[in-house]
């Protein structure tokens, strides 16, 4: 879709370190099995323990969907984006 930096003037490790990161969405297609498959297999405290599926015309109405992506999907709809979804 788009690759964004977010910068925080603190971090999970201590709130005087600064954090730097970068999000890189992908939107694809993919059938029930595969996306059973795929499933994050990890401890629940962890940061990143889940993943959420939903369908690409709920993604703007979604509360757990950055901002940026549901302005991507928005633009991709009115023709002003082209995305290649891989299927």
């Amino acid at each position: 879709m788009s690759a964004w930096d977010h910068f925080h003037t603190d971090s999970a490790f201590d709130e005087n370190i600064s954090t730097h990161y970068i999000n890189s969405p992908y939107c694809f297609s993919i059938d029930q099995e595969k996306k059973e498959s795929l499933d994050l297999l990890v401890d629940e405290q962890e940061q990143h323990s889940s993943l959420i599926w939903t369908l690409f015309k709920e993604v703007p109405v979604h509360t757990q969907v950055h901002p940026v992506c549901i302005m991507a999907v928005k633009k991709y709809k009115d023709g002003k984006l082209k995305l290649n979804i891989q299927k």
